[in-house]
């Protein structure tokens, strides 16, 4: 398995059947790192695998985003009233904070499932049934079976609060388009 910024695309448009990836500013990005991840990061098969299908997802994930956008322009008149941010160095308690902090009804906060698929979003009458949540638990099934260890440090389940990484690899600061 090789790395090319050409094939990471042609996949994610071949995935989704959406072609426009919006604002070309990740491209340069997209091609430092698939360069090192080809010639300097010395990854073994494993991590091949899982660079590849983060990358892959990441691109996905933008296709859906930027085609969101396009069918809903009005996303950007959406206005967040006081937000609570929660943050930290790691390995600080933020995950647990932030967990038992969306236990409260007063605060929505972006759920696992959410952070890895955000398009379209959350529809609050399959809220608990989308079929997002399945391949979440999937996905964390299959690193938990790989790194179980990883548990110990990170709980995750496809419904509970989490942080924005996922989200933040997705950033799209040129929308609206």
């Amino acid at each position: 398995m090789s790395f090319s910024a050409d094939e990471l695309e042609g996949g994610a448009r071949a995935a989704t059947g959406l072609q426009d990836f919006g604002s070309p500013y990740y491209r340069e990005g997209l091609e430092r790192t698939v360069d090192a991840l080809e010639n300097e990061a010395q990854l073994n098969d494993m991590g091949r695998v899982i660079q590849h299908a983060t990358i892959s997802n990441a691109l996905i994930q933008r296709l859906k985003i930027v085609d969101t956008y396009k069918q809903h322009p009005e996303i950007a008149d959406e206005v967040v009233d006081g937000p609570v941010v929660i943050l930290g160095l790691p390995r600080t308690g933020t995950t647990a904070l932030g967990q038992l902090v969306a236990n409260d009804p007063q605060f929505r906060s972006l759920r696992t499932w959410e952070s890895q698929a955000p398009t379209p979003p959350p529809d609050a009458a399959t809220q608990y049934t989308d079929r997002r949540i399945a391949q979440a638990a999937e996905g964390i099934a299959m690193i938990d079976s790989m790194f179980p260890d990883f548990k110990a440090m990170y709980s995750s389940e496809p419904e509970s609060a989490t942080e924005c990484q996922d989200l933040m690899g997705d950033e799209l600061p040129h929308l609206p388009l």
